[in-house]
């Protein structure tokens, strides 16, 4: 289930902003390919914890749940699912990189940092990743070495054939280097995420 074609518009701070998730149910609910994106809800809710409370072992709901604690804004509850996520398969790198994007949301840019290296370190060539790398980076004040992320991420989209994104990430290099802070959240929200 790797989200690698999310599209620059969904990156890190746009990703996160809302990753909404709903399940369908087609034949098994334990399927990752069964994962459909929609809208949270209590219903949504529910199936998730009773997989995760008949299957514990099974990442995926996990991860599903945490994707849907984020859109609540409950971020510290998706980190924990993050987590487990993590420690049932330390080389999930959606785990990582969803998890950087809840450190970063709760301004915790070096956890962030950490989680998205760490996911580089599984997948390198997971574009998303440098973008959602370089937006920490330009909260760290490392706008250069945030650009040269946003460069890598952009040419790493046209070579997958995603020039949707290539073209957005070159708009988004051309801001950073006039204004890095027009980059940021309009209104940041560091107690979550």
């Amino acid at each position: 289930m790797r989200l690698k074609h999310l599209g620059l518009g969904l990156g890190l701070i746009l990703f996160s902003a809302s990753p909404i998730i709903a399940l369908e149910q087609k034949k098994t609910f334990y399927q990752e390919s069964e994962f459909l994106i929609a809208h949270v809800n209590p219903e949504v809710m529910r199936i998730l914890n009773e997989t995760i409370e008949k299957n514990p072992d099974d990442p995926q709901p996990y991860l599903q749940r945490g994707l849907a604690f984020n859109h609540l804004e409950e971020y510290q509850k998706a980190i924990q699912d993050f987590n487990q996520v993590i420690k049932l398969d330390s080389d999930n790198v959606d785990a990582y990189n969803f998890r950087g994007t809840m450190h970063y949301r709760l301004g915790q840019y070096e956890q962030a940092l950490a989680d998205y290296n760490q996911a580089m370190k599984l997948d390198s060539d997971y574009a998303l990743l440098y973008f959602n790398r370089g937006y920490v980076k330009v909260e760290l004040g490392e706008i250069e070495s945030a650009i040269a992320d946003f460069e890598t991420g952009a040419n790493l989209s046209k070579q997958q054939g995603d020039l949707n994104t290539y073209q957005q990430a070159q708009a988004l290099i051309e801001k950073v280097k006039v204004s890095p802070e027009s980059i940021r959240p309009t209104e940041p929200n560091h107690t979550h995420n």
